[in-house]
C-alpha cells in the first residue's frame, strides 16, 4: 500500500535500534517522502553537522538510499495550496502554526502541508504522532492514519467525503467547491 511517511517514521529507520515493527512498515509498503518531511529530515542532519560530522555523514547517505528507494510527492497544486490556506486560517489548528519563542531552534511543523498533500493526493499518513493527524483529521478527514509503530491503522483510510456540502461551506466558503 502507498503511504506519506512523516519524519518520525523516516528517523526511526536511522536509529541504532529501530523499532522492529517500523522497520517491517517501510519494507512492505510504498513509502511516498513529501517535500516538507524531507526538509525536516534535512533540517535534523545539519542540526548534528557540527557536533557530530561523521553521523550527519552517515545520515545524508542513508537519505540519499531513501531517495532512491521511495516515491518523492512534490506536487504542491494549487489546490494543495488552497487546502493548506484553510486550514492555517483554521484557528483550531493554530498550534500548528504558531512558534515557540521558547524552543532551542526553531519549530518546522510540516504536519498541515502533509495533511494537505494527503488530502489532495489521496494517499493516507503514517505517522509515530497520531495525535497530531488526528486532530487536523478532525477538521479536515485525511483518507487515513496509520501507526507504524504497531501495524495499525489509528483512522482508516477513507474517501474524499469532506468534500461535501456542508464541509465545503464550513471550511472553504465555497473555494474548492
Amino acid at each position: 500500500m502507498e503511504f506519506i511517511a512523516t519524519s518520525c517514521v523516516h528517523s526511526e529507520a536511522m536509529k541504532p535500534r529501530p523499532n522492529k515493527a517500523v522497520m517491517a512498515f517501510l519494507d512492505t509498503n510504498l513509502i511516498v517522502l513529501a517535500f516538507p518531511t524531507v526538509t525536516e529530515i534535512m533540517r535534523g542532519i545539519e542540526n548534528i553537522r557540527l557536533a557530530q560530522p561523521e553521523k550527519a555523514l552517515a545520515l545524508t547517505a542513508s537519505l540519499s538510499v531513501t531517495f532512491k528507494t521511495n516515491a518523492y510527492l512534490d506536487r504542491v497544486t494549487p489546490e494543495v495550496a488552497e487546502l493548506l490556506a484553510l486550514m492555517l486560517a483554521c484557528k483550531e489548528l493554530k498550534n500548528f502554526w504558531v512558534d515557540n519563542p521558547s524552543g532551542k531552534w526553531p519549530v518546522f511543523r510540516e504536519h498541515l502541508t502533509i495533511a494537505a498533500l494527503s488530502i489532495c493526493s489521496g494517499i493516507p499518513v503514517a505517522t509515530m504522532n497520531r495525535t497530531a493527524y488526528s486532530r487536523i483529521s478532525a477538521f479536515f478527514p485525511l483518507p487515513g492514519i496509520y501507526y507504524p509503530g504497531d501495524l495499525r491503522w489509528h483512522s482508516p483510510a477513507s474517501n474524499r467525503s469532506w468534500l461535501s456540502a456542508a464541509a465545503v461551506g464550513q471550511h472553504t466558503n465555497g473555494m474548492l467547491a
